[in-house]
């Protein structure tokens, strides 16, 4: 790119119909462990109900909430 930042191919979405345009995150790597792909695709669902800043502001406790599950799990062997 011309600002030096590379390409952009890490990102993700909510399109207009709901779903989600995810691309380069760890959820779409064949070598992303399962435990890790399960924590970022329940995120992304999460995110995918907001249709304007102000809803996905609103979802941060449950993004936390889904952060802090999956990090206390681990810590016992998932």
């Amino acid at each position: 790119m011309k600002d030096e930042t590379g390409a952009y191919n890490r990102y993700y979405g909510r399109l207009r119909d709901g779903s989600m345009k995810i691309r380069g995150v760890a959820a779409r790597r064949s070598d992303t462990p399962e435990y890790i792909r399960r924590m970022q695709l329940e995120t992304f669902d999460v995110l995918a109900r907001a249709e304007k800043v102000k809803e996905l502001l609103a979802l941060k406790d449950e993004l936390i909430k889904i952060y802090f599950h999956y990090k206390d799990r681990l810590k016992g062997g998932g």
